[in-house]
């Protein structure tokens, strides 16, 4: 629960405009996590699962959390 918390807050705060100027800026971003130990024990699985699941995100529309399933 901790970790999708996390993820909305980052994802919350990306989400406000930026003014430069006059030109108004809107940055979108995907996350995408996996969970120690359950998507892996080591970096390189926990990196996969959690790239896995960028993909994911990013395929669906982007802008928003995937967790590797």
């Amino acid at each position: 629960q901790s970790v999708v918390k996390i993820a909305k807050r980052i994802l919350e705060s990306t989400q406000q405009p930026w003014v430069i100027g006059e030109q108004e800026i809107k940055v979108t971003s995907s996350i995408g996590a996996s969970i120690y130990p359950k998507d892996g024990t080591s970096i390189r699985q926990l990196m996969k699962a959690a790239d896995n699941a960028l993909y994911e995100v990013k395929a669906a529309g982007r802008d928003s959390i995937m967790i590797y399933s």
